[in-house]
């Protein structure tokens, strides 16, 4: 497989948060202190993924003043400075140069997750499966925003531990469609599933560039989502498989209630079903 590098996009508006001096990214969480985005860098690290590129905005300067080179965590961090994007799909694009012609581990530094090591399920697939693309699955709470994903026919599964129906982790399933945030209806609603984290090939980075190159930036409503361009990928015929990594659904700390339980020290939502 080719060399496999970590991309995380942190480029997203610097919006301040109140009582909160500095980027979100970079929030000391209890109980170590340690930044939001080193859970990210941590999971890289314990897969064996030491080279690891964070797109940002110039005005985020206190990432890399917080993270340096990445010693702390045994990587070696490089940043790509970009301006306004229109959307996460276009500021992956701006470290285009940089992962080109390898293997990538996308994060998104504002989630956090009670798994350890979520990647190395996912880059099997990619080894073994011959996957172009493999999504590491979370159970789906009705209030998150996240992308749904649809399944093979014959097997949603359930993230149901109390009935024992869970879907045995590290078990790979191919990928039908992936589905906007919000509500679902029709075929898929009642998915329990939803990615928030992935590994891919270069031949999905090159697809994500062509689409990039071509500027119609289609989206499901106000940004040019990821999952929307996973997903004319999968039309395409790239082969895109999923594992659930997590019996937990991850915690966006992105949202003010996400925040609040994060500083909580909550690494799932507390409204997560049992």
């Amino acid at each position: 497989m080719n060399p496999v590098v970590g991309l995380i996009p942190a480029a997203g508006f610097a919006r301040r948060i109140a009582g909160i001096p500095g980027s979100k990214e970079v929030i000391p969480l209890p109980p170590k202190g340690e930044p939001v985005i080193a859970f990210s860098l941590e999971a890289m690290a314990r897969a064996g993924i030491s080279d690891v590129v964070v797109v940002l905005r110039p005005e985020k300067e206190d990432i890399p003043r917080r993270l340096g080179s990445g010693d702390t965590w045994g990587l070696q961090l490089e940043y790509v400075e970009t301006g306004p994007t229109r959307g996460p799909v276009e500021t992956l694009d701006r470290a285009y140069e940089r992962i080109r012609g390898a293997s990538v581990a996308l994060a998104f530094p504002d989630i956090l997750m009670t798994c350890a090591d979520p990647y190395e399920p996912l880059l099997r697939g990619l080894r073994e499966d011959g996957m172009e693309s493999v999504l590491g699955l979370f159970p789906r709470t009705p209030r998150q925003f996240a992308d749904p994903v649809l399944l093979e026919e014959g097997f949603q599964g359930s993230p149901g531990r109390a009935r024992g129906e869970s879907w045995p982790p590290g078990q790979l399933r191919r990928v039908l469609e992936i589905l906007p945030k919000g509500p679902v209806r029709g075929p898929g609603k009642n998915t329990p599933w939803c990615w928030g984290v992935a590994v891919w090939s270069p031949a999905l980075s090159e697809f994500i560039h062509e689409e990039v190159e071509r500027g119609d930036a289609p989206d499901w409503g106000g940004d040019w989502g990821l999952g929307h361009v996973l997903n004319r990928g999968v039309t395409a015929g790239l082969g895109t498989g999923a594992v659930v990594v997590s019996s937990d659904p991850f915690l966006d700390m992105g949202t003010p209630e996400g925040l609040a339980w994060a500083l909580e020290g909550r690494r799932t939502p507390a409204d997560a079903p049992p």
